[in-house]
């Protein structure tokens, strides 16, 4: 992702890129400010890894959803302890990335698991600010944007370490910070469980007779592709159009814009809008939108009118009831395993109608009512909307 600012050049002695940027930056908040290194104390990495221990790396985490996915083998050096006593991690401790990904939160899941040294550990100070709060404001779009500005000139971990350390976030009173808890820690628990081992490479003898070859060829297991009722049951699924006018084609005034969904949009990189046209498909509040192209679905429930583009499916459910848990069952750790499984392979992975309306959905897996399913999106979206709703 890219940041982009404004900055008046002729009172700056450095043109650094870093400086620059973070001056131009402004949370939007009205609380005080603190630097990280003031509201949280730093942990040292004093375990030595094993040849062949899996290790939490920066890389293991989704850049866009912030599960943890594959942790590293083969990692060399210092390492934190998730657990235990003396100087291990505990749950609420939070592992901040030197690059642009989410940072994690600890939590019990991770009792047993190291984390490597590339890591900046933190642990809030409970009388200053809310591991929840302080996991969700580095997180949040803001923040984000902030951490890859406040490390942009880092030649290295220790470079970008102080960086993190020095840099300010909004701090209201522990009572404010606290009533965005209990949203904050939905959101973090969501997360958990979804982790996703990297494949392994095997052999074996296939019997292709009778069946699709890349189910049989993909998996040792390909039954489990017949382990559901196909998602075209339980709504009508469409592919968008493009919605962007071609200067040979009249718009109608009258029919006015909308906001436009794509593939970016979902990946929550590109807010845009485009007119309406005779042939545009139209999104409804309740329906769900399915990314087209990639190795995620990114799946989201539309809350307002959108037009959606030609690299963007629509589900239309049968019960409206079933759109959240339809977004939340894609977007799982199983929905994302089947999609990969799915997915054409290529210079970039996508997903055909006919695959998706096939997609099989196990038993079940929509029983979640829809009021227990939090919105689904791009994991810094939803913590901007949470922590300083505009």
């Amino acid at each position: 992702m890219s940041t982009w600012v404004l900055a008046d050049l002729r009172s700056k002695r450095s043109w650094n890129i870093g400086s620059l940027g973070v001056d131009a930056f402004t949370w939007p908040a009205d609380a005080p400010l603190r630097q990280l290194g003031d509201v949280a104390h730093v942990l040292s990495a004093v375990e030595e890894v094993e040849p062949e221990f899996p290790v939490i790396t920066p890389q293991s985490i989704d850049s866009v959803t912030g599960v943890l996915r594959r942790r590293r083998r083969g990692y060399i050096g210092a390492a934190f302890r998730v657990g235990g006593f003396g100087r291990a991690l505990h749950s609420g401790d939070i592992l901040v990335p030197p690059i642009d990904v989410p940072a994690l939160f600890v939590n019990e899941t991770l009792i047993g698991s190291l984390a490597s040294s590339q890591f900046l550990a933190v642990r809030a100070d409970p009388s200053l600010i809310d591991s929840n709060w302080l996991w969700g404001a580095l997180n949040s779009r803001s923040g984000r944007a902030l951490r890859r500005l406040v490390t942009a000139e880092s030649s290295g971990k220790l470079e970008a370490t102080a960086a993190l350390l020095r840099m300010t976030l909004p701090v209201p009173s522990l009572e404010e910070q606290r009533a965005a808890a209990y949203p904050l820690a939905a959101i973090e628990q969501r997360l958990r469980g979804q982790e996703q081992e990297g494949p392994t490479t095997w052999w074996r003898a296939a019997d292709l007779r009778g069946q699709q070859w890349r189910f049989a060829l993909a998996s040792a297991n390909p039954s489990l592709m017949q382990d559901g009722e196909p998602l075209g049951d339980y709504g009508e699924i469409a592919r968008g159009r493009q919605s962007r006018s071609r200067g040979d084609e009249p718009v109608d005034p009258a029919a006015g814009v909308l906001p436009l969904a794509t593939g970016m949009y979902l990946a929550g990189r590109r807010d845009e809008v485009a007119p309406v046209l005779p042939d545009s498909l139209i999104a409804q509040p309740g329906d769900v939108l399915v990314a087209v192209i990639g190795e995620r679905p990114m799946a989201q429930v539309v809350s307002q009118p959108m037009l959606v583009s030609d690299t963007v499916y629509r589900i239309r459910p049968n019960e409206w009831i079933l759109a959240p848990a339809i977004a939340s069952f894609l977007n799982s750790a199983i929905g994302l395993a089947r999609w990969r499984f799915l997915a054409l392979d290529g210079t970039v992975p996508q997903m055909r109608l006919s695959d998706l309306r096939q997609f099989p959905v196990p038993t079940g897996a929509l029983d979640t009512q829809a009021g227990d399913v939090l919105p689904m999106g791009p994991l810094d979206a939803q913590l901007e909307s949470i922590l300083w709703p505009s």
